[in-house]
């Protein structure tokens, strides 16, 4: 992906030769059974709003083969993350949804449950509904990003990265193994450690304790993946929560 840009069914059959009489053909009898589709993978797209017609937002989805979902908007960084099972390639999962900072969601709140219900064809697209606690829903409709097929290593992780809006800035250092620590300049303290759970695929793990940080400290989990700005793996898209309070960050090196 440049810049912003950043399961499926299978059916095998069984062919059992029948008992025939004499002079009689051999009977066939065909077993089918569905395959439930894999439903990892790294999306881009857009959602829509039922509540506002003709509005969508860009969005990068990230998922896991084990079931777990994050779609993060890329214009306002309000998240949806949980998790999802397929059957055949029909997938439906729950989760919670994260209204972006400074925003509610029309109830008020800031953080609804959320349900969805997609179409998957592996490595291909993922489309589908939302709806959420707060009364909302709208639809998604993701295709699949080829950098979900890089590899993963320590060695393409570690970096200083750098995040930088008006006058805050972050800054996060990860070394060839795994360890994290960063700070930023509203005094928040970030370490933890950030792990491999399929060296195959473009996806990684992250946890994280903050500090220093009021409200926002914590223990954080989430998921990251590197995409391309200027060139190959510059830039890391990361996406933890507390269970309070959910957090995007796009980082360069």
């Amino acid at each position: 992906m440049k810049g912003r840009n950043l399961v499926f069914a299978g059916l095998f059959a069984f062919l059992i030769p029948g008992c025939g009489g004499s002079g009689g053909g051999d009977a066939v009898t065909v077993a089918q059974a569905i395959v439930d589709a894999n439903g990892g993978g790294i999306w881009v797209g857009q959602t829509t709003d039922d509540s506002q017609p003709g509005v969508t937002q860009d969005f990068v989805g990230v998922t896991t083969d084990s079931g777990e979902f994050r779609f993060l908007s890329l214009d306002t960084f309000g998240q949806f993350t949980g998790t999802f099972t397929v059957s055949g390639n029909a997938a439906s999962g729950t989760g919670l949804g994260w209204a972006p900072i400074g925003f509610t969601w029309t109830d008020g709140s800031v953080l609804t449950s959320v349900s969805i219900a997609a179409t998957v064809t592996e490595r291909q697209q993922f489309n589908g509904s939302w709806s959420t606690g707060s009364n909302e829903s709208g639809t998604f409709t993701f295709a699949y990003s080829d950098i979900h097929q890089r590899t993963s290593s320590f060695a393409k992780l570690s970096a200083n990265w750098f995040y930088t809006s008006g006058p805050y800035s972050n800054t996060i250092s990860i070394d060839q193994n795994g360890d994290v620590s960063g700070s930023d300049t509203n005094g928040c303290i970030y370490v933890g450690d950030a792990s491999i759970p399929d060296a195959s695929v473009n996806t990684y793990v992250f946890d994280l304790t903050v500090m220093g940080c009021g409200l926002l400290n914590g223990m954080y989990a989430g998921l990251a993946v590197l995409d391309d700005e200027t060139v190959q793996d510059d830039t890391l898209i990361l996406s933890i929560d507390s269970g309070q309070v959910a957090i995007v960050l796009v980082m360069a090196r």
